[in-house]
């Protein structure tokens, strides 16, 4: 199990990286290719629409070829998608780009994932998922890094040591035992959906995604715009993935003695005071405390939110491949929708204009979730994921 829980933890890892290194890099990108705001939407939303793409396909090819093509496949598409962004010199190929990453990151997260809990303890699932995010968390801090590194080296030479990295990563993939193929319909999980508590651990891992959409696309180019270099834009986005990893274990422990429902309301009203602090902070450090601190509270509702749905997943039967899945398909609608909207309505209306809707967003959702459900102690299950690097993909 252990040389299982280091290969998947890695390619979880190296896939990560190219998902947060993007912020960094943005406010050159949009002088190189004469971006809007809303093109830096687009470009920043275009991973995780990949990733919707590929949840299903991968899922399906988990279930019919095993964790290890799944992998495998995964590795290849976001080796092959990485050099090409270093190449391409159109706006629109980035964006094509960036979204087959997206679509080989579906592949390797549901490959991995499915990988580590297969091979599990029943009674250790909740340990080694800590330890696989773990590793994402540290390719949500390298990857601004590695962002701000292709701003002074160049694109070229920096993704493609690193797609170098993934083939030797492959290798070792692919000379990794893996236990067979689980078969089960893909149709389990539109029963799945039916369940309330599916539905709610889904919304509360789409609204991360969402939030954390917007504030990677604004907050770049305003930093930028006060005069903040790439590689100090890095630096804020680093800070607050060091914060965040301080926070999730934190918060999980806190929602397994309390329960899931108090974590909520507190990133309810850190979210809150956040968006309506944001727009109109002018003096650089203090805009940058203000976004580092906005990103951890805005992530915060995936710790509980996760908990709910694996709680709830485990009673309907699904394996984990699928689980998965459903986790994918969660979190990138809402870091897609984010991204791209958040864009469009700061061409539209400026920064405060895409602030203000996510924070009737914000409200909304405290007025359904307040009548919707009540504190009490979590459900105990066999399967619980404890705590979730909320700064990374989901």
């Amino acid at each position: 199990m252990r040389r299982v829980l280091i290969v998947a933890s890695a390619a979880v890892l190296v896939d990560t990286i190219f998902f947060s290194a993007l912020a960094p890099l943005l406010p050159e990108l949009v002088d190189t290719y004469g971006l809007s705001k809303a093109g830096a939407g687009i470009l920043t939303a275009a991973f995780a629409i990949g990733a919707v793409a590929g949840a299903i396909p991968a899922g399906y090819f988990v279930l019919r070829a095993g964790t290890k093509p799944t992998m495998l496949v995964g590795l290849a598409i976001v080796a092959g998608a990485t050099i090409a962004f270093a190449f391409v010199g159109e706006a629109w190929s980035l964006d094509l780009a960036r979204f087959v990453q997206g679509v080989g990151s579906a592949f390797v997260w549901t490959g991995a994932l499915a990988w580590i809990l297969d091979v599990a303890p029943k009674d250790r699932r909740g340990e080694v998922v800590g330890y696989a995010f773990a590793a994402a968390i540290g390719g949500a801090l390298l990857g601004p890094l590695l962002g701000g590194a292709a701003s002074v080296a160049g694109l070229r030479a920096t993704f493609g040591a690193v797609a170098v990295i993934i083939g030797v990563l492959a290798v070792v993939v692919y000379l990794t035992p893996t236990p067979p193929a689980k078969r089960q319909s893909l149709w389990v999980l539109a029963r799945a959906v039916r369940d309330a508590g599916v539905r709610r651990g889904l919304y509360l891992l789409i609204l991360p995604g969402l939030l954390l959409g917007v504030i990677t696309v604004l907050a770049p180019l305003e930093l930028s715009r006060l005069g903040w270099s790439a590689v100090a834009i890095a630096g804020v986005f680093f800070v607050s993935a060091v914060m965040d990893m301080v926070a999730s274990p934190l918060v999980g422990r806190w929602s397994d003695r309390r329960g899931r429902i108090e974590p909520v309301w507190v990133a309810l009203a850190m979210s809150g005071a956040a968006v309506l602090v944001l727009p109109w902070v002018d003096a650089t450090i203090v805009l940058a405390i203000v976004v580092a601190l906005a990103a951890v509270s805005f992530g915060l509702f995936a710790v509980p939110g996760a908990a709910i749905l694996s709680d709830a997943t485990e009673r309907a039967g699904i394996e984990m491949g699928l689980g998965v899945v459903l986790m994918n398909l969660a979190w990138s609608p809402g870091d897609a929708l984010g991204a791209a909207a958040s864009g469009v309505l700061a061409d539209l209306g400026g920064d405060t204009l895409a602030y203000g809707v996510v924070a009737v967003i914000i409200a909304v959702t405290a007025i359904w979730f307040g009548n919707s459900t009540r504190s009490g102690r979590p459900e105990r299950t066999g399967v619980s994921l404890g705590w979730v690097p909320t700064s990374v993909r989901w």
